[in-house]
């Protein structure tokens, strides 16, 4: 069966700390600015390319709304998707981390970030004209987590932090004991206000996580421990009407709008 490719895409694979992932890269239309490309780093990218790749390009080349990005979706060789849950998994919890809700090792969130930051990074200035002072990085559920940790453990990576419904409650005491460090940084926070509220016919165990979990009022609480970090700019969004599932659609917009304005550039006269 003959694969279906994107237009202006391209694929890197690589190997850190012995594990294997694929980063996979679309290119705007236009050439890049003198200051660099920003970049929109995507977690769970073998699942959100595409949405990511579509959403940028028609809003950034096409109607000018945003900033063009490139964008970096970072994932896995795997053919199975099973394989991917286990891995982001590991590749998405703070070293410590030991919850029984979640299946698999657990742990690596640390190497992860400093891969980011010390091989994809560089290899994406080289080679694709990137300014990691200009990009975002954004990601969901777990992803979101990752973004929040990256935000507070390592300020630098990034200018923006988009974390849509990031499962907090993973590691609440860890969260809990950073603090905001860099300055003139971005993070916004979405979640889907029915994320707390169970769907019908749900299995108690569920509900009983749901409960646990308390993913908008935990979302909420962080966002208003934030509020007085002066350095920081804040944004939150409760999504009405959508859940957990269909949140990172709903919330793509915004984060979007908030990570890359339009630059109005002066022509030469």
């Amino acid at each position: 069966m003959t694969r279906a490719h994107l237009p202006r895409s391209v694929q890197r694979d690589l190997r850190s700390c012995g594990r294997g992932y694929r980063l996979r890269i679309s290119l705007p239309q236009t050439p890049p600015p003198p200051e660099g490309w920003p970049a929109l780093l995507v977690l769970d990218g073998d699942a959100y390319f595409g949405l990511a790749t579509d959403a940028t390009r028609n809003r950034g080349d096409l109607a000018g709304e945003i900033e063009p990005c490139v964008v970096v979706a970072i994932g896995y060789p795997d053919e199975d998707v099973n394989a991917w849950h286990s891995r982001r998994v590991y590749d998405y919890t703070p070293a410590g981390t030991h919850s029984e809700a979640l299946l698999g090792e657990q742990g690596g969130l640390d190497d992860f970030l400093r891969m980011l930051e010390c091989r994809v990074m560089p290899l994406l200035a080289r080679e694709f004209n990137v300014a990691p002072a200009r990009s975002a990085l954004w990601g969901h559920s777990l992803g979101g987590l990752a973004a929040v940790w990256a935000l507070l453990t390592r300020p630098t990576l990034c200018r923006s932090y988009l974390a849509v419904s990031p499962a907090l409650w993973v590691a609440r005491e860890a969260i809990a004991a950073q603090k905001v460090t860099g300055s003139g940084k971005c993070l916004h926070i979405a979640v889907g206000a029915l994320e707390e509220t169970p769907p019908p016919n749900t299995g108690e165990v569920v509900i009983r996580q749901l409960r646990e979990a308390r993913m908008v009022s935990s979302a909420r609480e962080f966002a208003q421990s934030l509020s007085a970090v002066e350095s920081l700019s804040l944004g939150y969004q409760e999504l009405a009407g959508e859940s957990h599932v269909s949140a990172p659609y709903a919330a793509l917009r915004e984060a979007l709008d908030l990570a890359f304005p339009p630059v109005k550039r002066s022509r030469d006269l």
